[in-house]
């Protein structure tokens, strides 16, 4: 090695030690001299000036010579200039700069509408226009095109040298995933997020690198989203220079989609009951696409797979009106199901079934209707009725004709002889009828509890008009809020101009599956809304103005001017129970030729849909009460249990425990919850009210449930096991994805624009490669290393080698 390269390393090595610098030399090309306390130049000046007249005029009037006395006043200058250095804090410094990285977000929608199959394999929409390609999900097109563009991700060309970039999944939160990989497939979970919460995404994928630059977030969603963007996001995302470059997901214009909507059933029905069921058919997408035509909805029986009823053709947005019958008792599962039936030509089908199907749960009672019928005189209407109630095996009745004789023996199933006087002896009753009788018979303490029988306990009351008492001795009566003209005293005959009239039922009594007359000579399946050969009805009342919450029936329309029509059979809800007028006495006519076809007919739908209504206020032993068969996930609701057994009642339990058994998985307990007791007994509530009854002892919570699906919730108690309490609930999201699978480009191509990014298409991803297209948000910050050397060896040995050489000249003077 060559020795004069060794002395000069050597001569450095000494000289920074002898300067103090240990973190670099004083030789690197990027070391620079500073201050620690900088004077302008004007001060450095001053200060020269001042040190050389102080040094000049020490050694002006000193004996010697005047070469020696310069020399030692310009050494006296040096050291003075030096000591004012070393206050004002020399310093070294290297040069140095660090770079903040930029980040690039990537957020990818994993909700469960990304399986929704309606794009291409190439990454693009799945177009009618494109017969041909084979649909994918949105899912395995984001796939597809991570894989295409590989190199965009394994050669870090979204990155570079001062750029992170960060995989996020995200539904309802945001979470890490795994990034493409040029090797193998895109590994990573399939979607089921249950929303797709984009606001909260970007909220939570900006936490995450708070602090540190953005450059953009590039979200590949379908756009789809419960939640607004909202102008706070787009401003802070504006604010720090944050670009959103949206990748689309889903069809461009969706094909049709057909859905279960709402669907209304009862919970409870007697056996042999004409249960029926309402569905609203719901269409997503292109509604021109849907042949009505084609458009099928069946009742199906889970246990057996049998069509209980169909109904072939809807339009989207329609409501169709099933219904069956069964002799099982007991809790029966049935599903709605909508499908749409293959065509010749027929260019696509659904895109997504999941969600064409509705499951529905009832419990069929077999026990017969309870009713009460109390007439006046003996009519012809009361005659047929009266034989109809007491034929029919699927009612007990009890009947009442306020004209008969002592001697004579009430008729009915259980006769009675006389009107029930409290709360209990009406209690069994599901239905009342009253006829044309007057309101002095009851006397106000019966009107009384027969009001609170219909309001509080749920039962139907159905009214006959007469020409005598019924309904105008009712004013001023406690049933006067039971009828549904605003003024009784007012109702008259119709007028004569209507002669014979003929009743029609409108579309509300066909959803409630009343007014529906088979015709004679038709196969039962086969049901007509009205037959056509029904005689006229000879009168009829005109009920006048109705009270706002009646709603009609039946009308009554005139045989020789089709426009009249009045109300003839209507219906009010109060309270808990039901109110109906038959604004006629005439419907016995209808037997003419024909029998009690029509007649019974008409008059078992109407008993069997008060007394179903009154099934479910029934008040069991011990029965589970919740608010909504159908519920939101994360929604709180009431759930109490009610016990009306005195012998339970006396066992005073601290608690009943309940358990949430999803149906899907029996024998699996979800959780569990405790209901408390609270309320009073029956016997405490009567001495309050003497009307009340069956109040019986309730325990109570609110329960949230977490889980969606079909629940049971059962009761566990041990002494109460061997009554098999139990409730099925229908849990669903309340943003539930496959129920609303079209997409929202607009919401993402909004959000490019208002904050300066762009859209891209799924199958040209390489526009992220731009760099004109995302920013450089990189921050380079300096970070010079500084070293002081005032307080260095080399500043001492320059002071005292200063200070040594005035003192050696100033003896050699003679001046010391």
């Amino acid at each position: 090695m060559d020795f004069g390269l060794l002395s000069i390393i050597a001569a450095t090595s000494w000289l920074d030690r002898l300067l103090g610098l240990e973190k670099f030399s004083i030789f690197d090309p990027q070391t620079s001299f500073s201050w620690q306390r900088p004077m302008p130049a004007w001060a450095w000046a001053l200060v020269v000036m001042a040190v050389l007249i102080f040094a000049g005029w020490s050694y002006y009037k000193m004996l010697g010579k005047r070469p020696v006395r310069v020399a030692l006043a310009v050494v006296r200058a040096l050291l003075l200039l030096v000591i004012v250095a070393l206050l004002a804090g020399p310093m070294l410094a290297l040069e140095s700069s660090r770079w903040t990285d930029d980040w690039l977000l990537i957020l990818l929608d994993r909700s469960a509408s990304m399986q929704i199959r309606d794009m291409t394999a190439s990454g693009g929409s799945l177009l009618e226009a494109n017969p041909g390609a084979v649909p994918v999900s949105r899912d395995e097109a984001v796939r597809n095109a991570l894989g295409k563009h590989a190199d965009l991700f394994i050669e870090q060309k979204l990155g570079g040298e001062h750029r992170q970039v960060m995989w996020l999944g995200f539904d309802g939160r945001v979470y890490d995933i795994d990034s493409p990989t040029q090797d193998a497939p895109f590994e990573i979970d399939p979607p089921n997020g249950q929303s797709t919460a984009i606001r909260t995404a970007i909220n939570q994928a900006l936490g995450r690198v708070a602090g540190r630059p953005v450059c953009g977030i590039v979200l590949l969603s379908d756009g789809r989203s419960p939640e607004a963007t909202g102008a706070d996001l787009v401003r802070r995302l504006i604010q720090h220079d944050v670009r959103v470059f949206a990748v689309p997901l889903g069809a461009e214009k969706m094909p049709f989609d057909l859905a279960v909507g709402k669907v209304d059933y009862p919970d409870k029905a007697f056996v042999n009951d004409m249960v029926p069921v309402t569905v609203t058919v719901e269409s997503f997408g292109d509604d021109a696409a849907v042949d009505p035509s084609r458009v099928r909805v069946r009742l199906i029986d889970d246990q057996t797979d049998r069509v209980l009823d169909e109904h072939h053709g809807a339009a989207p947005g329609q409501t169709v009106r099933l219904r069956t019958q069964s002799k099982v008792a007991g809790r029966l599962t049935w599903h709605v199901e909508v499908d749409y039936e293959s065509g010749v030509g027929q260019k696509q089908r659904e895109i997504i079934t999941d969600n064409n199907r509705h499951s529905i749960s009832l419990e069929l009672v077999d026990r017969p209707i309870r009713v009460l019928l109390v007439e006046g005189y003996p009519r012809w209407e009361y005659r047929y009725l009266k034989n109809l109630l007491i034929r029919e095996k699927s009612i007990s009745s009890s009947i009442l004709l306020l004209s008969a004789g002592q001697q004579f023996a009430q008729e009915g199933d259980v006769p009675l002889a006389r009107m029930p006087h409290d709360a209990q002896e009406f209690e069994p009753f599901d239905v009342v009828i009253i006829g044309d009788v007057p309101a002095r018979h009851f006397g106000a303490m019966i009107m009384a509890l027969l009001h609170d029988h219909v309001s509080v306990r749920g039962a139907g009351l159905l009214w006959i008009g007469g020409p005598y008492h019924t309904p105008h001795s009712y004013e001023a009566t406690a049933l006067a809020d039971l009828l549904p003209m605003r003024l009784p005293t007012a109702v008259g005959r119709l007028d004569a101009a209507f002669g014979p009239v003929s009743m029609r039922p409108t579309p509300l009594a066909e959803s409630l599956s009343v007014l529906i007359l088979r015709s004679m000579g038709r196969d039962p399946s086969d049901v007509a809304s009205w037959p056509s050969d029904l005689p006229p009805l000879r009168w009829g009342q005109q009920l006048g103005p109705l009270k706002p919450a009646v709603e009609v029936l039946g009308e009554s329309q005139s045989t020789d001017d089709a426009t009249a029509a009045v109300p003839l059979v209507v219906r009010m809800r109060y309270g808990g129970g039901q109110s109906i007028y038959l604004a006629t006495d005439e419907t016995w006519r209808w037997r003419y030729g024909r029998g009690e076809f029509y007649f019974e007919q008409f008059w078992i739908q109407l008993i069997r849909m008060l007394g179903r209504h009154r099934l479910q206020q029934d008040r069991a032993a011990v029965h589970l009460e919740v608010p909504h068969r159908q519920m939101q996930r994360d929604q709180t609701v009431l759930i109490e249990l009610v016990i009306n057994d005195e012998l339970l009642i006396r066992r005073q339990f601290d608690s009943i425990k309940v358990d949430v058994v999803a149906d899907d998985r029996p024998g699996v307990v979800i959780e569990s919850i405790e209901l408390q007791a609270a309320g009073e007994t029956g016997e405490t509530a009567k001495s309050i009210d003497p009307l009340a009854v069956g109040t019986g002892k309730r325990y109570r919570t609110l329960w949230r449930p977490g889980t969606t699906g079909s629940l049971t919730l059962r009761v566990v108690e041990p002494s109460l096991y061997d009554r098999a309490v139990s409730e099925s609930v229908e849990v669903y999201h309340p943003d539930d994805e496959k129920r609303q699978p079209v997409p929202d480009h607009d919401r993402l191509a909004a959000l490019a624009e208002q904050t300066r990014g762009r859209v891209v298409p799924l199958d040209d991803l390489w526009q992220l490669a731009d760099p004109q297209a995302v920013p450089d948000n990189a921050v380079q910050e300096q970070n010079d290393i500084r070293e002081p050397i005032w307080r260095s060896t080399l500043a001492l040995l320059v002071v005292l080698t200063l200070l040594t050489a005035e003192w050696v000249g100033r003896k050699l003077v003679r001046l010391v």
